[in-house]
């Protein structure tokens, strides 16, 4: 998902999605240089099928975007 809060942490992400089932995983990605956040994370749900729900959900002030990320089947 994308456009996260700076302040947003991992712990915070999770705890977001755990409304909308179990939650296997959450993440925040930040730049190895400066610390800072980029901006995005990853989120895995036991069960995909709640995603549609979360598209209007908003994290620390920021309507976040949340697209499905499937595992390459390659």
């Amino acid at each position: 998902m994308g456009n996260l809060s700076p302040r947003t942490t991992a712990a915070e992400l999770k705890a977001a999605f755990l409304d909308y089932g179990d939650v296997v995983s959450a993440n925040v990605l930040f730049d190895k240089e400066s610390g800072r956040s980029r901006g995005f994370g990853f989120v895995e749900l036991a069960s995909p099928a709640a995603i549609q729900d979360m598209q209007d959900i908003e994290l620390d002030g920021r309507q976040i975007a949340v697209e499905v990320q499937t595992e390459n089947a390659d």
